[in-house]
């Protein structure tokens, strides 16, 4: 049986690690893309910038080079800047669809006709909770993860008589480096590996079934 291929954006650290991790874990060859080198063994590595068109479009082509075909991508490349529609930075709006919206699709514009060749292959959306509940302090974040989990809406639609199939997966508040110094105990956060875990038993289906959508929240609630 040949060796699963999986690539994931934003793969050095946090969620995008820990799903890299458990597919590596499960003997996949995996590849991930990330501005900044990982700091565990295991994987390839591709530097890009995910907020860059061009970088976007040269790792996947680059991940595919290195794994020759792509049987799982995960969309994880994201950036959270808190704020309000009206009072946010000047081109806060952009950075954040660049790289929580425009980079999954460049990515799966690469990736997906081979998948569809093929009649086989997973793809992942990291959305969030924020994907479906607008939040006051969120602005463009909120904007881009609505954003997100519409594409892979269209995604799915366009995907499923192809044998490809899509999981947009919304979380909530997830014990990563993006809450740093946040004085709150950690019972109220997901780990990482809850959320990689997800990713794998949704992948573990048969091919006749998928979870299109998927929602995961802190058992005790929203942060």
């Amino acid at each position: 049986m040949s060796k699963l291929k999986v690539y994931v954006t934003g793969g050095s650290r946090g969620i995008g690690a820990g799903i890299a991790q458990r597919f590596l874990t499960a003997g996949a060859e995996v590849v991930i893309s990330s501005r900044n080198a990982p700091t565990w063994e295991g994987a390839h590595w591709i530097q890009a910038d995910l907020g860059l068109k061009n970088d976007a479009i040269q790792a996947a082509q680059q991940a595919m080079k290195i794994l020759g075909n792509i049987d799982v991508l995960v969309n994880n490349g994201g950036l959270f800047l808190p704020g309000a529609i009206t009072e946010e930075n000047d081109r806060v709006f952009e950075a954040m669809m660049q790289v929580n919206v425009a980079s999954a699709y460049h990515t799966s514009r690469v990736v997906v006709p081979t998948m569809k060749l093929q009649n086989s292959g997973h793809v992942f959306n990291l959305c969030s909770i924020a994907s479906e509940t607008a939040y006051a302090a969120g602005g463009s974040y909120t904007i881009a993860k609505h954003a997100l989990l519409g594409l892979g809406k269209v995604l799915r639609e366009e995907c499923k008589n192809f044998g490809v199939r899509v999981t947009n997966i919304m979380p909530g508040a997830v014990l990563t480096d993006s809450w740093a110094g946040v004085d709150l105990p950690e019972n109220r956060f997901i780990p990482v590996e809850d959320i990689a875990e997800t990713v794998w038993n949704c992948f573990q289906l048969s091919s006749r079934s998928v979870i299109e959508e998927l929602i995961i929240r802190p058992q005790l609630g929203d942060i």
